[in-house]
């Protein structure tokens, strides 16, 4: 609704693969795409993807940033993140900052289904985190929300997708979900 608002498309994706399609946002609200109310997340994201390849094996190139952020009611000031996919993985460079000195960063390579069984395919990921709120994890789920809580995260996730391996820690303080989640989050 607001002319700051833009999504431009431009080139072609020829099925030889010589072509280059590219899509942009501007000042694009986040919220103007759930049909969910209120939405789950929200903010303002600028970015542009870049897709190249055949429909077989497409190349992805994603760069963006989502400011004045919120997965459901927790905010955070900003999301900046690059995606690169080819031949069924991703390299990822993300930082989340949830406000001044409180950041979480997710950094390597990693397949595209990043904990399926059914591919073994080599992963390395790098999260490190000051300590941040726990209910950003409630971005990720539908099994618990309201949580409360802080989680320091300093891990490497190495192997394949198939066999991945965890080294480093996780520490949480202050923990807590509502009454009667106590069970369901123990699913996770």
């Amino acid at each position: 609704d607001s002319p700051e608002q833009t999504v431009t498309l431009s080139g072609s994706w020829r099925s030889d693969g010589a072509g280059t399609l590219r899509a942009r946002v501007s000042r694009v609200f986040l919220d103007t795409f759930s049909k969910e109310q209120p939405a789950r997340y929200g903010g303002v994201i600028d970015g542009e993807v870049t897709f190249t390849g055949t429909r077989n094996r497409p190349n992805v190139s994603a760069q963006f940033t989502i400011s004045d952020g919120r997965i459901r009611e927790l905010p955070y000031e900003k999301l900046t993140a690059r995606i690169d996919y080819e031949g069924g993985a991703m390299a990822v460079d993300l930082r989340l900052d949830q406000a001044p000195g409180i950041w979480l960063t997710v950094a390597g390579r990693a397949p595209l289904h990043l904990l399926s069984k059914d591919a073994g395919q080599p992963m390395d990921l790098a999260v490190k985190s000051t300590p941040i709120a726990l209910g950003l994890i409630e971005g990720l789920t539908d099994v618990v929300d309201n949580v409360t809580g802080t989680v320091l995260l300093d891990f490497n996730v190495i192997g394949t997708s198939r066999d991945p391996h965890f080294a480093g820690r996780v520490d949480i303080e202050n923990a807590a979900f509502p009454q009667g989640q106590c069970a369901e989050a123990s699913a996770l």
